[in-house]
């Protein structure tokens, strides 16, 4: 009876297996059990079959070269495998591979290749396994052979089990190709230690130098698959904030639990699944109403429950054309960052053919690489946000990306977004369900979270207030009050309670309140009539001027660009300069504005940015003057900047 494998040879058995294991999908595992080297040849004999048929035999001669190697191999590995589970593991993976590729001819004849030449290696073995079939070091050697081929199964397989793997066989064959030939180097290297009887010295030497190889190979492919990342990323020239930090911009005032109704809505269940339901899935509210928020709970839930999913938040506050263009670029700048492997494909395919991300180059890309994913969620918030022409334009882009064919690729789409004409056209395509934050169950949920926030809200404010309002009935009844204004919306509450720092009563607290009005544009004239009658800031403009720069700028200021401009005015012909103000200034127009992590000064809301475009109180600047103040300003710099210049290098 043979002898049971050595220690060693038994740990590296069992580390080769498990590191396969883990990589199998559950329905191929039942392959692995009972696999023979009859049954890959069996497969070979009908693939032959069918590629003769096809009058494309030429390459199982070289597959024939590796059954005859792995013949004379299977007589010393069954003998290593003795007593142990792992045999079936090298001879199932080669059938499924055979299954696998013999549809894509040049994807078998590639890994044909790759047989052959692991055969030519380990076509020696069986003359040395009855002079050495009870040698430790030799069991040693040869298990460490087993673990070179299983480890070209590994990668091989999860190299052939990804969606669409075709798609990509003729970019990504290359880095595998390359993974393949250290295999091929380790395998050589251990197959020379076998024939040598190699002494335990030379074991341990090996053992240091399969792990260096690999850690080198491995350090290549990182620094290689990094270059051609950062190569498509600066072809696709997203230069927005990053949607990782809108992201938690969003959720900054999140209340765990407090969106967990929409996730455990009908609708968004549906639209989870990978069925042919809800395909498309319409958040509909009015401004302020959380729909941001929700969408980036949303997010947060896919993410943490390993979905595919991708997202973009529309905003007022970026640059005004090539809205949808931006859009696509940003969700193919995220595919690949998530699963860089097919950064390789669009460096190879679609980078060196297409100079420029063109709209239309990107329409094609993107599907591409969902197709690779399987199963996707893209989530769209705001496209409210952009003008008419570009709503429509996203929209009919995003149309053409849905799809629930399982057999190909699942990609099923939200939009949030008020309710414009070009949304409500979309509404009533049959593919289409809508979830309205207005009325209905939905709108209780939404009136059980603003109620949340308030509580959470109103827990900040001072000590005192509990002595002045011992049996709390003030503050019930400002929660009260302040719920049944808010009207479903947060955006309303969060003004309210931040333009409260200066109250200290629950006296005061409770006739403020009660004297607000429920409307957010007259919440809005409200605070700016306020704003403007403190005293501060004036010597600048004052608080219109602020607000004028912040809301009509062709894109958003950083702070110090701002308070630069702040510091120009018509009159400043000379070369005099007037000091630039301080940042503080900056709080005079709080809660209508804030600062974004990249240092850029925006309006708290988009719905603040349309009524000082439209609003006609005296506290705002008429456009026409504030179109003036911001070409006066552009025209001082440049004349300053030509004072700089000498004249005579001007020639």
């Amino acid at each position: 009876m043979a002898a049971a494998p050595s220690a060693q040879a038994r740990v590296t058995l069992q580390d080769a297996f498990e590191r396969f294991a883990s990589t199998v999908a559950p329905d191929d595992k039942r392959l692995f059990h009972n696999t023979q080297l009859k049954d890959v040849r069996d497969e070979a004999i009908r693939i032959e079959r069918q590629l003769r048929a096809r009058r494309t035999q030429r390459c199982m001669a070289r597959l024939d070269k590796f059954l005859q190697g792995m013949e004379h191999y299977s007589k010393v590995v069954e003998v290593l495998c003795n007593g142990t589970p792992f045999l079936p593991w090298i001879w199932a993976p080669v059938k499924l591979m055979l299954m696998i590729t013999a549809d894509s001819i040049s994807a078998f004849e590639k890994f044909i290749e790759a047989y052959g030449k692991i055969g030519d290696i380990v076509s020696r073995m069986d003359r040395l396994g009855d002079a050495l079939v009870n040698d430790h070091n030799f069991q040693n050697v040869l298990a460490l052979v087993y673990s070179d081929i299983v480890e070209f199964h590994r990668r091989a397989y999860k190299f052939v089990r990804r969606k669409s793997w075709s798609i990509f066989f003729s970019s990504t064959w290359a880095g595998f190709e390359s993974r393949f030939s250290g295999i091929l180097n380790d395998l050589a290297y251990h197959t020379e230690l076998a024939d040598k009887e190699a002494a335990a010295a030379d074991i341990a030497e090996s053992v240091r130098r399969s792990k260096a190889d690999d850690e080198n190979w491995e350090q290549q492919e990182r620094e290689w698959t990094a270059v051609k990342i950062q190569k498509v990323l600066a072809w696709l020239g997203t230069t927005d904030t990053l949607p990782a930090n809108l992201l938690d911009w969003h959720l900054r005032d999140y209340l765990p639990r407090s969106c967990d109704w929409f996730i455990q809505h009908k609708a968004t269940e549906l639209w989870l699944g990978d069925s042919a339901k809800i395909p498309l899935l319409w958040l509909c509210g009015k401004p302020g109403a959380g729909k941001s928020m929700i969408c980036s709970a949303l997010v947060q839930h896919t993410e943490a429950n390993d979905f595919h999913v991708f997202y973009y938040f529309c905003s007022f506050r970026g640059s005004r054309s090539d809205g949808p263009s931006r859009l696509l670029r940003s969700l193919i700048s995220q595919v690949i960052q998530k699963h860089q492997d097919l950064a390789i494909y669009v460096h190879d395919v679609c980078f060196k053919s297409n100079p420029q991300p063109t709209k239309k180059a990107l329409l094609t890309l993107l599907p591409e690489l969902l197709r690779g994913l399987g199963s996707v969620r893209l989530i769209v918030d705001g496209i409210d946000e952009w003008t008419s022409r570009d709503q429509k334009e996203l929209l009919d882009d995003l149309s053409q990306m849905v799809s629930t064919d399982q057999s190909s690729h699942v990609c099923k789409i939200m939009v949030a977004s008020r309710d414009t004409m070009a949304t409500s056209r979309r509404k009533k395509d049959k593919l289409s369900t809508m979830i309205s934050l207005s009325g209905g169950d939905e709108g209780l949920a939404v009136t059980r979270a603003i109620a949340s926030f308030i509580n959470d809200k109103l827990s900040d404010l001072p000590e005192h207030f509990e002595q002045l309002d011992p049996d709390s009935s003030i503050m019930a009844h400002v929660k009260k009050t302040l719920l049944e204004k808010s009207q479903g919306m947060f955006l309303w509450v969060s003004l309210v309670l931040e333009s409260l720092d200066t109250v200290y009563s629950p006296e005061e607290l409770r006739t403020i309140v009660d004297d607000l009005p429920s409307d957010l544009e007259d919440l809005y004239k409200r605070i700016v009539t306020r704003l403007c009658s403190a005293p501060g800031a004036q010597s600048y403009g004052g608080v219109p001027r602020i607000m004028s720069w912040i809301c009509f700028s062709r894109r958003p200021l950083h702070k110090s660009e701002l308070l630069q401009a702040l510091s120009m005015f018509s009159d400043d012909i000379g070369t005099q300069m007037r000091s630039i103000p301080v940042a503080s200034i900056l709080d005079h127009c709080k809660p209508l504005i804030e600062e974004l992590p990249d240092s850029t000064i925006v309006p708290v809301h988009f719905s603040v940015k349309e009524y000082f475009l439209k609003a006609q109180i005296p506290q705002i600047l008429p456009a026409v003057d504030v179109a003036l103040d911001i070409s006066c300003a552009c025209a001082i710099v440049i004349i300053r900047g030509l004072e700089l210049v000498d004249p005579f290098d001007v020639i």
